[in-house]
């Protein structure tokens, strides 16, 4: 598709996966890694004035001493292929930096965001397959873990924080799941997800909350017993105290173990969405919805 056909198209910008910027639909390719450092922090910030200074984070640990001119650089050029796309004025200068203007429901990010903020409104109201709903198509707003591609240490922070928050819609999605008795369907997932993070302790309970309630006492045994031989051996740490109650009471088969781990909304997690900025210091989830 040529410059020209892509320009009736509306705008949207991907930072869930690879950095992409898409026009109708379809992928607009900037050649420079630079480019997609700058686009990256100027998204995570969409709508806010961005630093020189953040910039050139984004792009270099080290900045060489030509930094500051080449990260100019790197704006007119966005900023040429943005006006041949027929959107001239997306990025603003302003005194401190630059400014991305970005259309509400363009962003991934924003997206994501509401569509969780739904799946919380619904699950409060207990319409749990409204619920459901939402936090699958969430999830699927994800295409990988979040800003690939981009090394330095300040894209690189905010996309464990980024990663993070999908866990954590990921294992909410999960709670009500569990709420709803679809105990066996979740089994081979979680199976998958907590290969893939076998350090994240509440995949693990979850994981035995279902086996055991499919009649697996023994798999949910066996499950806790891998978890803790990895915690030890990589991080030296034994299970959390509510993993280590949760396995008692599976191996004293008690009445009550099906409610240790309690499934609520949001209040194991903090969950809000607000700007990403230079203090954010904070997993990373492989799982597509």
């Amino acid at each position: 598709m040529t410059d020209t056909s892509r320009a009736a198209g509306d705008l949207s910008f991907r930072v869930l996966g690879p950095v992409e910027t898409l026009v109708g639909g379809e992928e607009v390719e900037f050649q420079s890694p630079r480019q997609r450092a700058v686009l990256a922090a100027l998204l995570l910030h969409a709508n806010n004035v961005v630093s020189v200074d953040q910039l050139i984070e984004s792009i270099w640990d080290d900045a060489p001493p030509t930094a500051r001119k080449q990260v100019h650089a790197c704006i007119s050029m966005l900023r040429r292929a943005f006006a041949r796309l027929g959107h001239n004025a997306l990025i603003e200068t302003r005194v401190t930096g630059y400014l991305l203007k970005v259309a509400k429901h363009s962003l991934d990010f924003e997206t994501f965001k509401s569509l969780r903020d739904s799946a919380h409104t619904a699950r409060i109201h207990r319409r749990h397959d409204e619920a459901t709903s939402a936090y699958l198509q969430a999830l699927q707003a994800w295409q990988g873990p979040a800003l690939s591609g981009l090394t330095s240490r300040y894209i690189q922070a905010r996309a464990t924080w980024l990663n993070e928050q999908r866990w954590c819609t990921y294992e909410e999605y999960v709670e009500l799941q569990l709420v709803m008795g679809r105990n066996r369907e979740l089994i081979g997932e979680l199976e998958m997800a907590l290969a893939d993070n076998p350090t994240r302790e509440r995949l693990c309970g979850y994981l035995m909350l279902a086996l055991y309630r499919s009649g697996r006492r023994a798999d949910a045994l066996e499950a806790y017993q891998t978890s803790r031989r990895i915690l030890v051996d990589t991080l030296g740490i034994e299970p959390a105290p509510i993993l280590r109650r949760l396995h008692a009471a599976v191996l004293a088969d008690e009445p009550g173990v099906a409610e240790i781990i309690a499934a609520k909304p949001t209040d194991a997690f903090d969950l809000s969405f607000e700007p990403i900025d230079g203090d954010r210091r904070t997993g990373h989830p492989q799982r597509r919805g």
